[in-house]
């Protein structure tokens, strides 16, 4: 099986994410002071550490970043229409049949009508949940040229989380009912005091279905986690 692209963060970060994909909410909730890694998703991300001092060739900052309404929340392959975006997905982000009882969670501008057996809360197929939580997508110019100089380098995507996204009233929501506008202002919000960088290598931007298009369901939402398992 393909390995998808790392996604490389400093050293207290991924022990963060490793500590919140190995405990259940209520465990969760125990330690209040979590860290900035709480709002990475693993369930989708091949994260590793970092083990050199970053020296990234590109910086690209929040200016730039896109947040497309119809491509957050709860997605089935089936329910997305434009194959380019499947396959960039598939290529960043890791898949698998979907959790039990997903299918109520979905974002209605990208929803798949799910088939349920007779009498039981369950699909008469397998489906494939091709991402939850946020995405973030990039388009970068990309020459031949500049790729095979740089083909080793790291790439830097910058974020300001604001304040707000931790709080218990916070109404940004994967489900499709927020405008590109809000959920940048969410993770790109220049005032926040909350920054996190993520690097990925130059060599995979240029290598993906579409070279220069990254879609990384990058960040993982609390309460969307305990709507899917209690």
């Amino acid at each position: 099986m393909r390995e998808i692209p790392a996604v490389y963060v400093k050293g207290d970060i991924f022990k963060t994410i490793e500590w919140v994909h190995s405990h259940d909410y209520y465990e969760r909730e125990k330690n209040p002071d979590k860290g900035l890694g709480v709002i990475f998703n693993k369930n989708a991300i091949n994260f590793k550490q970092l083990t050199i001092k970053p020296n990234p060739s590109v910086i690209l900052s929040g200016k730039v970043a896109r947040f497309k309404p119809e491509l957050q929340g709860i997605l089935f392959e089936k329910g997305v229409k434009n194959l380019n975006t499947i396959d960039t997905i598939k290529y960043w982000n890791k898949t698998y049949t979907a959790p039990y009882n997903s299918w109520y969670y979905q974002n209605p501008l990208s929803e798949y009508y799910v088939k349920l057996e007779h009498d039981e809360n369950k699909p008469v197929e397998d489906i494939t949940l091709l991402a939850e939580g946020f995405t973030v997508m990039y388009d970068v110019s990309v020459k031949k040229t500049i790729g095979d100089v740089y083909t080793d380098c790291l790439v830097e995507l910058k974020f300001n989380i604001s304040d707000g996204f931790f709080s218990e009233d916070n109404d940004i929501i994967p489900m499709g009912g927020n405008t590109e506008e809000q959920l940048k202002d969410c993770f790109c919000n220049t005032s926040a005091s909350n920054k996190v960088s993520v690097y990925i290598r130059w060599k995979d931007i240029i290598n993906a279905p579409i070279p220069g298009l990254i879609m990384l369901n990058l960040f993982r939402y609390e309460m969307l986690d305990y709507g899917y398992y209690y």
